[in-house]
């Protein structure tokens, strides 16, 4: 749901309120937990971020912060299989494409103004909700 807020410019409220005694209820607690694992690996893509075109696009949301876009690759479900290359339109010349969360360049490739990407093979027990791709744009 975060991915989706933030693509299309908007703040996520969680609203989570404390219980009469006092405690938080053990579900919100597990979905802040959730949430701030999330962001401490892709937090880069959401802070400070604006939406950008197409904002979302089938399974691709989209948002940027001055030379970089970022591109999220969302998952259907927990057992999903890696994606293995991805295409989207493109109107901006690449300098780089790096998959955030391990730190790794992407091989790309622009053809007839999409951008296509190569991802190399990996396996889960639990697919992520997304891949987040950060894209260097050129100047």
């Amino acid at each position: 749901m975060l991915i989706q807020v933030v693509a299309k410019g908007g703040n996520l409220t969680l609203n989570i309120t404390p219980l009469p005694d006092g405690r938080l209820p053990k579900r919100g607690v597990a979905l802040m937990l959730e949430l701030g694992g999330f962001l401490k690996d892709y937090g880069e893509s959401i802070y400070g971020t604006r939406a950008y075109e197409p904002y979302i696009s089938g399974e691709l949301a989209f948002t940027r912060k001055g030379s970089s876009i970022y591109v999220f690759y969302q998952y259907a479900d927990d057992h999903a299989q890696a994606a293995g290359t991805i295409k989207f339109p493109v109107t901006f010349d690449v300098k780089s494409v790096q998959l955030l969360g391990v730190d790794l360049l992407v091989d790309f490739r622009r053809v007839d103004g999409e951008l296509e990407l190569s991802l190399p093979p990996r396996q889960w027990d639990k697919a992520p909700y997304a891949d987040v791709f950060c894209i260097e744009i050129c100047p």
